[in-house]
């Protein structure tokens, strides 16, 4: 197996060079009555990059998640917080999970990233209540990954109430949102110029034109990939932008040498991040 399939598996979004700033206090709204919240904890593994570091211990930092409508196809990607602590205003509806990744960075600049694509968890997602998905334990041993889910959805909501006391989702409903498996299928897409392959897993049954929707859009994260490894040697720049209310800001890291297109549509998606909760 090559190293970019062992250290990437399916994708990177240059979206993830963010480091985000202070969030607002999540609210409950008539546009968004539905939360769902979860922690997701890095257990550890064997697996050391080819630039020594290490992911043997366990984290809750540099994690983020992505979800998939089943019937939209449309991606939802957050990132959990220093906890492991992740939460999305979102639709009701069927969605599995698509990614978890987490990033490590020394000092030095340096830093290496792991993801798994979990054979198609599906969570049914409540309108009006917070659906608690308690926490994803996920551990890399021997190239494979392993992610189970724990009902300590208690601890999800302590740790939440901690933080935002004040929010109003503590008064709603909180629903334990247990997985389901479904049959899935799992095979290799190489990149368009054959220099990288990536295992997409998908269900058995899935309309062909969503098929091919999601091969064209694996293919499209190994180009954004390759984009990246190779700016990854070219240096970064950080910098601040501003909501559109102006009550929040992030700061972003991105490639030095990277497009006026690129550098827009990350900050476009930077600031999305910001509005769900306004």
């Amino acid at each position: 197996m090559c190293e970019m399939k062992c250290k990437y598996l399916l994708f990177l979004n240059l979206s993830l060079y963010f480091f985000f700033g202070c969030k607002t206090m999540p609210m409950s709204t008539e546009n968004t009555p539905t939360l769902l919240i979860g922690q997701v904890v890095f257990g550890g593994g064997d697996y050391v990059s080819t630039n020594d570091i290490s992911f043997q211990t366990q984290s809750t930092s540099g994690i983020e998640i992505a979800l998939r409508n089943t019937v939209t196809y449309e991606v939802l990607r957050f990132p959990a917080n220093k906890n492991g602590l992740f939460y999305s205003a979102l639709q009701e509806g069927k969605y599995w999970i698509e990614e978890l990744y987490i990033k490590k960075e020394r000092t030095d600049g340096a830093w290496a990233e792991i993801y798994t694509n979990p054979s198609k968890n599906v969570l049914e997602i409540e309108s009006g209540k917070v659906n608690d998905v308690g926490t994803l334990q996920w551990t890399f041993m021997g190239r494979r990954h392993h992610v189970v889910q724990l009902d300590k959805s208690s601890n999800t909501k302590n740790e939440f109430e901690k933080q935002f006391p004040k929010s109003n989702w503590n008064t709603k409903e909180w629903k334990y949102t247990p997985w389901t498996l479904g049959e899935n299928i799992s095979y290799y897409l190489k990149s368009e110029d054959g220099r990288d392959s990536a295992l997409i897993t998908i269900p058995k049954n899935l309309p062909i034109e969503i098929k091919e929707m999601a091969e064209r859009d694996m293919i499209k994260r190994m180009h954004e990939l390759r984009i990246q490894n190779d700016l990854r040697v070219q240096g970064d720049t950080t910098y601040y932008i501003k909501s559109e209310n102006g009550l929040d800001s992030i700061s972003l890291r991105i490639p030095k040498n990277i497009s006026e297109a690129m550098k827009r549509e990350i900050e476009a998606k930077a600031k999305q991040n910001m509005n769900w909760d306004q």
